[in-house]
């Protein structure tokens, strides 16, 4: 393990250690303790109110449980007691007649007790009379009703009085498939020698809810009947949600189901139930509090619990209800606790902070004590963090010292890309060269440290970066922290940035002696102290590297280049460039040996500003007419449209032509120059790759008038193959040939290997750029 990558969690020797402990922890740790003492003793005394206040609530509510339980024991009570008393008088009635005693009995009870809304009376014959409360008068009067048949038309036969007993009118309304027998109070009592309760029904109309108390009767006729009586649970409700539990609490009735009876929020379950009694059950979403303490009640039996319920803690009390054991009623009191222990939070908070200040107060002395101790160890900590930073420097410098061929020229050292974004956590760091006297800058090494992968070869024109043009001349280091927004630095974050994903830059020029040579740029850096430094550094490694590399001379390289060079070439259809109107004659038909061909293929593109594929042809026709320009510019021997495919020829000969080939390797770093800048421009995606290699191929001349030398075979499949197989956009493939050929006037990098039909295993590689 590297010096560097040791690192002190503390950033102290152990002797500054103890006394920072001693100087900073023992007033802090005196401070924590009496605030610990003052937290322990307030909770104490806190949770011991607490309990007191919460023993004491439960005996309130079971208090008030069994007021509740006496007081809808006296609500229902008139029905067990009018039961008892209709079997004695009601036992002579005939109702073929108005039984005058059940209307009389049923009278009274209506006026005395408001608890009762209606009586019914009935037998095993189907007779029915019913007295209730006469709704024309706000129920203040009688209602007398009986069901009978009139000219073979069942009816209601009503007759309404007044408070006085003054008759005040007569209606029928119509009964049709009425029949008392087929009713629930009927049915379960005529069954039962003891009272029967129904479950409670809702009136949607009304918002009334009642219940029924029926018993069975023998008459003196011999008939069997049934009396009922219905009470409202309306005045239960208000009476319940009239107790006082707290500041919030609540009281409910429900039955051996969980179905609400009486009590809070019951008109609300109606509605959500759509009045149907069978659905007003208590749920966990509506009431959970009720829905709980309702499940602990059948589990653990009656008595006090306390319910943790949407973020606060509840008070609750279960107990069953006497006279609804045959529904197995119960009663359910719910209250939060802080409507009873709030008072004894409140004192707890306020000793807490009275205790608190006399704390403040001993912490202000003891952060007086520390105070000018910690000035004294943040001036050491920075000392000690300039210092550890200089030793990380000098291990990187060691480092790059140590590398083997660190200035000769001829030998790649990517260690130096490498140990520079390794030190600097830089997410990619590459090395620019300044080309052809100063006016395009080419890429000598790119490495991504997150993928670990290196890359060369990009160039770049003035007109292409004038801005990084700029930076380079000024020789001063540049950070820029949106590259794509800066004037200095957007063409060179749409050309090459935007496809790695860089933001930010710092840019360092390559000088000596006040001369620019090149550029070191740093793609998002994460340790900005000591980026500048180290790049400064490895921009004088490669000042030196530039300056002893061994150049071709321009004009050298431009005699080799333009031996024989092809005359003038005309345009023919299917060629931008055609091999030339003396080809026919000059290359007769046969096998070429040594054929220099490259190969451009295009991949699918897209971009936001297209909006179909007609839009993409302003951008093909200036590509195919700049490349017309490039391949004459070149002395190319033909270029040639396939599809999406470029076929470009340097020469066509039985010997090996190398100017020619170092033509063609010219003209394909301009072309990807072209289709770069081009593409860019117009907002398009980079896709395309190149291929090249040196092979043979069959030519011929075909048709007739005109005819056309063609070239196909090996050179031209492989280098289609070189393209197509490269992984990375932008860039030219070069087969093993054409290495040997190009490798003393261009720079290179190898690929790898692979398998070739009838060639065997054969190595590739990276054509970067000029030497």
């Amino acid at each position: 393990m590297r010096s560097v990558e040791i690192v002190d969690p503390t950033g102290t020797k152990p002797r500054q250690r103890r006394r920072t402990l001693v100087q900073v922890g023992g007033p802090i740790l005196g401070v924590l303790l009496v605030v610990v003492v003052i937290l322990v003793v307030a909770l104490r005394s806190y949770v011991t109110n607490r309990d007191g206040v919460l023993s004491l609530t439960r005996h309130m509510f079971l208090i008030q449980e069994d007021e509740i339980s006496l007081r809808v024991s006296n609500y229902l009570s008139p029905a067990p007691a009018t039961a008892i008393i209709a079997h004695d008088l009601l036992a002579t009635e005939s109702l073929a007649f108005p039984p005058k005693i059940f209307q009389a009995y049923a009278r009274s009870m209506l006026v005395h007790v408001p608890q009762i809304e209606s009586f019914y009376l009935a037998d095993d014959t189907g007779a029915f009379w019913y007295v209730g409360r006469n709704p024309h008068l706000q129920f203040a009067g009688i209602e007398y009703a009986h069901f009978e048949t009139i000219g073979g038309r069942d009816v209601f036969h009503h007759w309404y009085y007044d408070a006085s007993g003054k008759l005040t009118g007569e209606n029928d309304t119509d009964a049709a498939g009425y029949d008392p027998r087929t009713h629930a109070w009927y049915q379960g009592a005529i069954k039962l020698d003891h009272l029967l309760w129904t479950d409670p029904y809702p009136f949607r109309d009304t918002g009334n809810f009642v219940v029924t108390a029926a018993t069975s009767m023998t008459y003196t006729n011999g008939h069997a009947g049934v009396f009922a009586i219905n009470i409202s649970l309306n005045r239960l409700t208000a009476f319940l949600e009239s107790v006082h539990l707290g500041k919030s609490g609540r009281a409910v009735i429900v039955d051996g189901e969980g179905h609400l009876v009486a009590g809070a929020g019951i008109e609300q379950a109606a509605k959500a139930a759509d009045w149907n009694f069978a659905r007003m059950k208590l749920t966990a979403a509506r009431e959970p509090v009720f829905a709980r303490a309702f499940a602990m009640y059948n589990v653990f039996g009656p008595g006090p619990q306390i319910i943790h319920a949407g973020g606060r803690d509840y008070v609750t009390v279960a107990a069953p209800l006497d006279h609804g054991k045959q529904k197995k009623w119960m009663v359910i009191l719910e209250a939060q606790e802080s409507d009873f222990a709030a008072f004894t939070r409140a004192a707890g908070w306020q000793n807490l902070m009275f205790s608190l200040v006399v704390v403040l107060l001993a912490a202000l002395l003891a952060g007086f004590l520390v105070r000018q101790n910690r000035m004294t160890e943040k001036a050491r900590g920075i000392l000690l963090a300039e210092r550890a930073r200089r030793e990380e420097e000098t291990e990187v410098l060691a480092r790059l010292a140590g590398e083997p061929d660190l200035f000769e020229a001829e030998h790649e050292v990517p260690a130096l890309t490498e140990i520079l974004a390794e030190a600097t956590e830089a997410r990619a760091v590459s090395l620019w060269r300044l080309v052809e006297n100063g006016d395009r800058l080419l890429c000598e090494d790119a490495y991504d440290r997150g993928e670990d992968a290196h890359s060369t070869g990009l160039e770049l024109g003035r007109d292409d970066v004038a801005g990084l043009f700029g930076v380079i001349e000024t020789g001063e280091p540049v950070a820029v922290a949106e590259a794509a927004t800066d004037d200095r630095t957007r063409s060179f974050h749409r050309l090459f940035l935007r496809n790695h994903g860089g933001i930010g830059v710092l840019l360092v020029p390559i000088m000596i002696r006040g001369r620019p040579l090149g550029l070191v740029v740093l793609e998002d850096v994460r340790r900005p102290d000591s980026a500048t430094v180290l790049g400064e550094f490895v921009a004088g490694i490669a000042a030196v590297r530039f300056t002893a590399s061994s150049h071709v001379a321009s004009g050298e390289v431009h005699d080799r280049r333009s031996e024989g060079a092809a005359g003038a070439l005309r345009v023919e259809e299917v060629f931008l460039l055609a091999p030339g109107a003396d080809a026919d004659a000059s290359l007769p038909a046969g096998r070429y040996p040594l054929v220099s061909a490259a190969m451009v293929v295009f991949g699918f593109t897209s971009s936001p500003t297209i909006d179909s594929d007609v839009d993409l042809l302003p951008v093909v026709q200036r590509l195919a007419v700049q490349m017309q320009a490039i391949a004459r510019e070149h002395g190319l021997f033909s270029v040639q449209a396939l599809g999406n495919r470029i076929l470009l020829v340097g020469g066509c000969g039985k010997e090996l032509d190398r100017a020619a080939a170092l033509r063609l390797a010219d003209a394909i770093l301009a072309v990807r120059e072209l289709c770069m800048v081009t593409l860019a421009e117009a907002e398009l995606m980079t896709n395309f790759r190149i291929g090249l290699h040196i092979g043979p191929a069959l030519g011929a001349v075909l048709g007739d008038e005109p005819g056309v030398f063609n070239l196909w075979g090996e050179a031209v499949q492989f280098a289609e193959l070189l393209a197509e197989t490269m992984p990375d956009a932008a860039t030219i493939q070069v087969s093993e040939s054409a290495y040997a050929v190009l490798k003393e006037a261009f720079l290179f990098r190898p690929r790898g290997e692979f398998y070739l039909p009838r060639t065997g295993i054969t190595r590739s590689f990276v054509l970067a750029g000029h030497r």
